[in-house]
């Protein structure tokens, strides 16, 4: 049979239940704990029609911890795997 679902945040539109590997990496302040996504939950609002993640509806809030600051998503840059064709190849000498 299938296992309980995790505890999540009503508020949040978007959790994923994950599974802890066994794997951590220690370091002099911290320790890295490595888990496996068994499940991905997501509210309707902030899927697409074909039920893929609409990222500005999301509005992901990003942390860096270099230097501890919060951000938001920038602007759309292109698609992936295909803008790069569009820039011209440099000339072989």
């Amino acid at each position: 049979g299938q296992s309980p679902m995790a505890p999540m945040i009503a508020e949040f539109p978007l959790a994923c239940e994950c599974r802890f590997t066994g794997q951590k990496v220690e370091f002099e302040m911290d320790v890295l704990y490595f888990g496996e996504v068994v499940g991905v939950y997501a509210r309707p609002d902030v899927l697409t029609p074909d039920h893929k993640f609409d990222t500005a509806a999301l509005d992901p809030l990003l942390f860096t911890g270099l230097d501890n600051h919060y951000h938001a998503l920038g602007r759309d840059l292109g698609s992936a795997w295909s803008i790069g064709r569009d820039y011209p190849k440099e000339s072989q000498e």
